[in-house]
């Protein structure tokens, strides 16, 4: 499951694996977990920006739904994408 806390520590290294394995901090993330994180932002940051097809954006969406613990998950995700530039 992702949540608000692995999205925020993903925010903090601003998408940096390596220098958070550097840090070498005890934190709840999981390299699947960044993975999974860096491509629904690419993901979004598509559907925000280039004209993608219906299929694509609705594959994005319940992907989100059905990983993300919470709407306010959901919602830091797609704020993210909108500010981020990738």
């Amino acid at each position: 499951m992702i949540t608000v806390e692995k999205i925020k520590i993903y925010q903090r290294f601003r998408g940096d694996i390596d220098g958070f394995a550097r840090a070498g901090a005890p934190d709840p993330i999981t390299d699947d977990d960044w993975r999974w994180i860096d491509n629904i932002l690419s993901r979004l940051h598509m559907i925000h920006n280039v004209s993608v097809s219906k299929d694509f954006k609705e594959s994005t969406y319940i992907e989100i739904h059905k990983t993300v613990d919470s709407v306010g998950s959901a919602e830091l995700l797609k704020s993210i994408a909108q500010h981020q530039l990738l």
